[in-house]
Protein backbone atom coordinates (compact mmCIF):
# COMPACT_ATOMS: atom_id res chain seq x y z
CA UNK A 1 0.00 0.00 0.00
CA UNK A 2 1.23 3.51 -0.76
CA UNK A 3 0.22 7.07 0.04
CA UNK A 4 -1.00 8.93 3.10
CA UNK A 5 -4.49 10.04 2.04
CA UNK A 6 -6.98 7.57 3.57
CA UNK A 7 -9.57 8.44 0.89
CA UNK A 8 -7.16 7.46 -1.88
CA UNK A 9 -5.29 4.21 -1.49
CA UNK A 10 -2.92 2.56 -3.95
CA UNK A 11 -2.42 -1.16 -3.43
CA UNK A 12 0.06 -3.28 -5.39
CA UNK A 13 -1.12 -6.81 -6.11
CA UNK A 14 1.89 -9.12 -6.47
CA UNK A 15 1.84 -12.75 -7.52
CA UNK A 16 -1.52 -14.46 -7.83
CA UNK A 17 -5.05 -13.52 -6.77
CA UNK A 18 -6.46 -16.99 -6.27
CA UNK A 19 -9.14 -18.51 -4.06
CA UNK A 20 -6.80 -19.09 -1.13
CA UNK A 21 -5.75 -15.44 -0.77
CA UNK A 22 -9.06 -13.78 -1.63
CA UNK A 23 -10.54 -13.70 1.90
CA UNK A 24 -7.52 -11.79 3.21
CA UNK A 25 -7.63 -9.42 0.26
CA UNK A 26 -11.36 -8.79 0.77
CA UNK A 27 -10.86 -8.22 4.52
CA UNK A 28 -8.10 -5.70 3.83
CA UNK A 29 -10.10 -3.77 1.24
CA UNK A 30 -13.22 -3.81 3.44
CA UNK A 31 -11.17 -2.31 6.28
CA UNK A 32 -9.93 0.41 3.90
CA UNK A 33 -13.47 1.19 2.73
CA UNK A 34 -14.83 1.25 6.28
CA UNK A 35 -11.95 3.58 7.16
CA UNK A 36 -13.05 6.09 4.55
CA UNK A 37 -11.27 5.02 1.36
CA UNK A 38 -13.29 6.16 -1.65
CA UNK A 39 -10.74 5.76 -4.42
CA UNK A 40 -8.90 2.44 -4.44
CA UNK A 41 -6.27 1.99 -7.12
CA UNK A 42 -5.00 -1.55 -7.58
CA UNK A 43 -1.72 -1.72 -9.46
CA UNK A 44 -1.73 -5.03 -11.33
CA UNK A 45 1.71 -4.74 -12.95
CA UNK A 46 3.08 -7.64 -10.85
CA UNK A 47 -0.07 -9.77 -10.85
CA UNK A 48 0.77 -13.05 -12.61
CA UNK A 49 -2.62 -14.74 -12.58
CA UNK A 50 -6.08 -14.78 -11.11
CA UNK A 51 -8.91 -17.24 -11.03
CA UNK A 52 -12.67 -16.97 -10.77
CA UNK A 53 -12.46 -16.41 -7.01
CA UNK A 54 -10.02 -13.54 -7.60
CA UNK A 55 -12.35 -11.87 -10.08
CA UNK A 56 -15.23 -12.38 -7.64
CA UNK A 57 -13.16 -10.58 -4.99
CA UNK A 58 -12.55 -7.66 -7.36
CA UNK A 59 -16.28 -7.49 -8.13
CA UNK A 60 -17.05 -7.51 -4.39
CA UNK A 61 -14.61 -4.66 -3.78
CA UNK A 62 -16.08 -2.74 -6.72
CA UNK A 63 -19.61 -3.15 -5.32
CA UNK A 64 -18.54 -2.11 -1.80
CA UNK A 65 -16.81 1.02 -3.10
CA UNK A 66 -19.72 1.94 -5.38
CA UNK A 67 -22.20 1.52 -2.53
CA UNK A 68 -20.11 3.99 -0.49
CA UNK A 69 -19.74 6.54 -3.28
CA UNK A 70 -16.29 5.35 -4.25
CA UNK A 71 -14.54 3.95 -7.27
CA UNK A 72 -12.15 1.11 -8.05
CA UNK A 73 -9.29 1.64 -10.51
CA UNK A 74 -7.30 -1.25 -11.99
CA UNK A 75 -4.01 -0.07 -13.46
CA UNK A 76 -1.04 -1.53 -15.32
CA UNK A 77 -2.71 -4.85 -16.08
CA UNK A 78 -0.98 -7.07 -18.62
CA UNK A 79 -2.97 -8.03 -21.73
CA UNK A 80 -3.37 -11.56 -20.32
CA UNK A 81 -4.82 -10.26 -17.04
CA UNK A 82 -7.19 -7.93 -18.94
CA UNK A 83 -8.40 -10.87 -21.03
CA UNK A 84 -8.92 -13.01 -17.90
CA UNK A 85 -10.81 -10.18 -16.18
CA UNK A 86 -13.16 -9.76 -19.11
CA UNK A 87 -13.75 -13.48 -19.54
CA UNK A 88 -14.14 -14.41 -15.88
CA UNK A 89 -16.18 -11.37 -14.85
CA UNK A 90 -18.81 -12.05 -17.49
CA UNK A 91 -18.85 -15.79 -16.75
CA UNK A 92 -19.07 -15.25 -13.00
CA UNK A 93 -22.09 -12.98 -13.06
CA UNK A 94 -23.79 -15.08 -15.70
CA UNK A 95 -23.33 -18.17 -13.51
CA UNK A 96 -24.63 -16.35 -10.42
CA UNK A 97 -27.84 -15.38 -12.18
CA UNK A 98 -28.37 -18.57 -14.22
CA UNK A 99 -29.92 -20.33 -11.24
CA UNK A 100 -32.90 -17.95 -11.37
CA UNK A 101 -36.09 -19.46 -12.72
CA UNK A 102 -38.74 -18.08 -15.01
CA UNK A 103 -38.73 -15.88 -18.07
CA UNK A 104 -36.68 -13.13 -16.45
CA UNK A 105 -33.60 -15.32 -16.05
CA UNK A 106 -32.01 -14.62 -19.41
CA UNK A 107 -32.67 -10.88 -19.13
CA UNK A 108 -31.18 -10.92 -15.62
CA UNK A 109 -28.17 -12.80 -16.93
CA UNK A 110 -27.67 -10.26 -19.70
CA UNK A 111 -27.96 -7.38 -17.22
CA UNK A 112 -25.51 -9.02 -14.82
CA UNK A 113 -23.03 -9.67 -17.63
CA UNK A 114 -23.40 -6.04 -18.77
CA UNK A 115 -22.75 -4.80 -15.20
CA UNK A 116 -19.68 -6.99 -15.02
CA UNK A 117 -18.32 -5.76 -18.35
CA UNK A 118 -19.01 -2.16 -17.28
CA UNK A 119 -17.12 -2.69 -14.02
CA UNK A 120 -14.10 -4.07 -15.85
CA UNK A 121 -14.20 -1.34 -18.51
CA UNK A 122 -14.63 1.50 -15.99
CA UNK A 123 -12.02 0.16 -13.60
CA UNK A 124 -9.44 -0.36 -16.33
CA UNK A 125 -10.13 3.07 -17.84
CA UNK A 126 -9.10 4.88 -14.62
Amino acid sequence: MAGTDPERVIFFLVGDLLGGVCPGFEDFTRTCIEGGTRRLRLDLSDLRSLDLAGVNSLLTVHEQLTANGGRLFLTNASPDIVAMLRLFATALLAAQTSTMSGAGASRSTRRAAARSRRMVRQSLAG
